[in-house]
């Protein structure tokens, strides 16, 4: 009886219709993604580094706890929450939206925080980083926007998984968290006595 208990539990797998807390482990839900939703994940994932490497570069020029907090959070906590997804679906880290990258996904992981495969993507990140080195406040501003960005576009890629539950899931958890570091700076930026800039930038979140 148990060999065939067995037997059956492998023609299941097999067929595609094993499954692991509700959902098919062979069957639609852990296929492939598709050339534009690998795309999808691998500008997010880049958006996160993004993100991380503004905020730690302004924890270290203004001694900021909250900068601080959310760029090691953004580097380790977060990045797992994507790196997750990439090791489920064998994303291509190297094919992003707007061009492919000269590096391997292992290559791109490993990668030092400030450091980026792309000319554009280095451009990009030393923009933002000369905009919030001004001052607190605008370091506060840069990432703000930053913030706002990355939750709109997440928002926007949520349709594009709609078979992919567990994707939908970390991104979910990734706009949520998002939100959470966007009414952070918001406050501290109120508690600079600045209201109007931050919160004409976020106003579609209001």
């Amino acid at each position: 009886m148990k060999e065939r208990r067995d037997f059956l539990k492998l023609a299941a797998a097999a067929s595609g219709s094993m499954l692991i807390g509700g959902e098919s482990l062979f069957g639609e839900e852990y296929k492939l993604l598709s050339a534009k939703q690998q795309k999808l994940i691998a500008d997010i994932w880049h958006d996160e580094r993004l993100r991380a490497s503004l905020a730690l570069t302004f924890a270290k020029q203004f001694g900021n706890d909250l900068l601080n907090t959310m760029g090691k959070w953004s580097a380790t906590n977060r990045r797992a929450v994507l790196d997750e997804v990439v090791k489920l679906y064998n994303v291509d880290l190297s094919y992003t939206s707007d061009a492919q990258l000269l590096y391997t996904t292992k290559q791109l992981q490993a990668l030092e925080l400030g450091k980026f495969p792309s000319t554009a993507m280095t451009n990009k990140f030393d923009q933002l980083k000369k905009e919030g080195l001004s001052s607190l406040e605008d370091a506060f501003l840069t990432l703000a926007k930053v913030s706002v960005d990355g939750i709109d576009e997440m928002q926007r890629d949520l349709g594009e998984f709609a078979n992919r539950k567990k994707v939908q899931e970390n991104i979910t958890y990734l706009i949520d968290g998002s939100m959470g570091h966007y009414w952070a700076l918001n406050q501290q930026l109120i508690d600079l006595g600045v209201v109007g800039r931050v919160l004409q930038s976020g106003k579609r979140l209001l």
